[in-house]
């Protein structure tokens, strides 16, 4: 029978947080998380959430055409990543692993957010822990909480939403 499950999950945490903080680290760019983090960047200098880094031209230019409103606006995404990779911004400073350590920690809120669900589900702490470390551990989880799109955000805020009308 397990005894301490809150020192099991924090267990459980701190090796998801070392294994995704170290894929976040070590991992090569992605081709499009910077598209991601322009609109956010934007939202802190100008006040609008434009994609500035498009210029329309290159190999193909015909492929990717930019009017002036995608400089200004951005429709291809929920504004809620925008905004809150923004604020996230202001606080720890714009950088390629400040842009991963927010879904990183979106990550985290997703795991716990887990853990809720199927403690509630079952009502075996035991059974959540299972579920928290085997999630913790899980290569699609943790490359998703290491990279720099809303990806993780979107998984984690949907799951705490589940957890918290279970709870």
């Amino acid at each position: 029978m397990i005894r301490q499950p809150s020192k099991l999950l924090l267990g459980i945490l701190a090796v998801y947080l070392f294994l995704a903080s170290w894929n976040a680290v070590t991992r090569g760019p992605r081709g499009d998380e910077v598209q991601f983090a322009n609109p956010a960047l934007d939202l802190i200098t100008r006040g609008k959430t434009g994609v500035t880094i498009l210029s329309g031209a290159g190999a193909h230019p015909e492929l990717t055409p930019v009017d002036a409103h995608s400089r200004t606006y951005s429709y291809w995404a929920m504004p809620l990543s925008f905004v809150s990779l923004a604020a996230w911004f202001k606080i720890v400073g714009f950088g390629f692993f400040q842009m991963r350590a927010w879904a990183v920690l979106m990550g985290l809120l997703g795991l716990v957010s887990w853990y809720c669900v199927v403690r509630a589900l079952t009502d075996s702490r035991a059974a959540a822990l299972v579920a928290a470390g085997l999630i913790s551990v899980d290569h699609a989880f943790l490359d998703a909480a290491a990279d720099g799109r809303p990806d993780m955000q979107s998984a984690a805020l949907a799951c705490a939403s589940i957890a918290a009308y279970l709870l």
